[in-house]
């Protein structure tokens, strides 16, 4: 017997490879809007830049923040949901608020490194549309986020990145949860299902991954300092000169920031995918 696609599946097939091929850009065209971005600075200064920056981004969050309140309000009078997940969604946004706000106040390096958050935000919304799961979303964003990190860490940036940086893979997860939380408002909640056979395959696949990644660590083919550097050590996850030193000043903006040590930026980058995946258990679609 022939298997036949459905329309339904078709269209989630489509938002998957759309989502795929936009991975795709936003790693490797990466030195594309780098490079657009460094024009500018140089053109207008760096303090002009960062004033316009943050502008551009109070601005947007404030728009957004009358979106949200317009659709929550909206929702509630056409009670098209039960009030503890519009309450739910109240607090999600508030919590969003108070990451983003530690994240820039914490461990932003520059402004311009926000454009992370609408990056992810758009890849969550192909994702969701091909899965309309949140754990599905969150645990096929991960190896993308880690692996764009990997490759400016690696490819791009080697002649001058000293670390590799759980801030902007932070940054990253925060997209993605600013791009789930606008789902929700406009509507789209994560289906109540139980995972597909596909589905269960690939979270096993992620789970040996994780095993390995594990072993080399625990191998020493892994390390995260360069002082633990072993003969056969392939990765260092920090080269700075000072890593003990938890604050850092970035040498063109003289910015102080925190840099994420390497087990501190995992149980950070790990606990909060485990926490969207958990509030996406409870955005699930229920009956009134």
């Amino acid at each position: 017997m022939t298997p036949t696609l459905t329309k339904h599946s078709a269209l989630r097939l489509t938002s998957l490879v759309l989502g795929l091929l936009y991975s795709y850009y936003i790693i490797y065209w990466h030195e594309v809007y780098v490079a657009m971005a460094v024009h500018t600075l140089e053109e207008i200064g760096l303090d002009a830049f960062n004033v316009i920056v943050m502008k551009v981004v109070l601005g947007i969050s404030g728009l957004l923040c009358v979106f949200i309140a317009w659709r929550l309000r909206w929702q509630y009078k056409q009670q098209r949901r039960p009030q503890i997940i519009l309450y739910g969604l109240l607090i999600f946004t508030l919590l969003i608020g108070l990451w983003m706000t530690a994240h820039t106040l914490l461990l932003l390096e520059m402004n311009v490194e926000l454009i992370h958050v609408p990056m992810y935000a758009i890849l969550a919304f192909f994702l969701f549309f091909a899965f309309r799961h949140w754990t599905m979303v969150v645990l096929l964003a991960l190896p993308i986020m880690l692996y764009d990190e990997w490759y400016q860490y690696i490819v791009l940036h080697a002649h001058y990145e000293t670390y590799y940086s759980f801030n902007d893979v932070m940054c990253d997860v925060l997209g993605l949860a600013v791009g789930l939380l606008l789902l929700a408002i406009l509507g789209f909640y994560p289906e109540h299902r139980r995972l597909h056979a596909i589905e269960w395959v690939y979270l096993a696949a992620l789970s040996l991954s994780s095993l390995y990644l594990a072993w080399l660590w625990h191998k020493g083919f892994l390390i995260g300092y360069q002082a633990d550097r072993l003969l056969h050590t392939s990765f260092v996850f920090n080269q700075l000169l000072n890593p003990a030193q938890l604050w850092q000043i970035h040498s063109y903006t003289f910015k102080e920031y925190m840099v994420l040590k390497p087990i501190m930026g995992v149980s950070i980058v790990f606990g909060s995918c485990f926490s969207l995946c958990l509030a996406g258990l409870f955005f699930r679609e229920r009956p009134l």
